[in-house]
């Protein structure tokens, strides 16, 4: 097994909130002991948040701001200028108790989502839900289909497309494709579509 050391400081996900070219780029990093941000031109990283108070499954840069969510379901804003976190968004209302979850940022059709994975003891994926954020309100919509669109969900990125856009892609459907324990000694690969209509798992 790898060092406690090599765990805490595995880079998981990087935001950009532009392209890395431009002076003005922050990019927000999610490792295991914390999150930070980073500019091109700064010498070391700036803490956000350790991971035993925030635990950030994923993070996206929308419409200005970083936004992360904690594996709950809860919001969080990332604010790069003063470099912390504040708490914006409860988690979204009844998700089931006797699944695990894990969670995913994403942008549909200029909402901010988020998208809950079910797993099996933090295992095989077992099932979906998706919401949308009324980021004024602070208030969730459960969503039960998602259009002409389909979802891509990873580990590195979640995003959604026209599905019209690309032969031999299904609408309303979610393709993900998710690494098991990074550190664990007999890691494995989840994937398959989910279809968002019949809530049908093809593996």
């Amino acid at each position: 097994w790898p060092s406690k050391d090599l765990f805490d400081y595995s880079i998981r996900k990087l935001v950009l909130c532009t392209s890395p070219e431009e002076s003005d780029c922050i990019v927000l990093a999610i490792i295991s002991a914390g999150s930070f941000f980073a500019k091109p031109s700064d010498e070391a990283w700036t803490l956000i948040c350790h991971s035993d108070r925030y635990y950030l499954d994923d993070a996206i840069y929308f419409k200005g701001n970083f936004y992360g969510c904690l594996h709950t379901g809860e919001i969080v804003l990332c604010e790069a200028t003063h470099p912390k976190v504040v708490e914006l968004a409860p988690p979204p209302p009844d998700l089931p108790e006797f699944v695990s979850t894990v969670t995913y940022l994403f942008d549909l059709a200029g909402n901010l989502c988020i998208a809950c994975r079910h797993t099996h003891s933090y295992a095989f994926t077992v099932g979906f839900d998706i919401f949308k954020l009324d980021i004024d309100t602070k208030t969730w919509e459960k969503i039960y289909s998602l259009g002409d669109r389909s979802l891509f969900l990873g580990n590195c990125s979640t995003f959604a497309i026209a599905a019209a856009d690309y032969p031999g892609c299904k609408p309303n459907c979610i393709y993900y494709s998710v690494d098991g324990p990074l550190l664990a000694a007999t890691p494995y690969i989840d994937m398959g579509i989910y279809d968002c209509q019949n809530m049908t798992l093809e593996k």
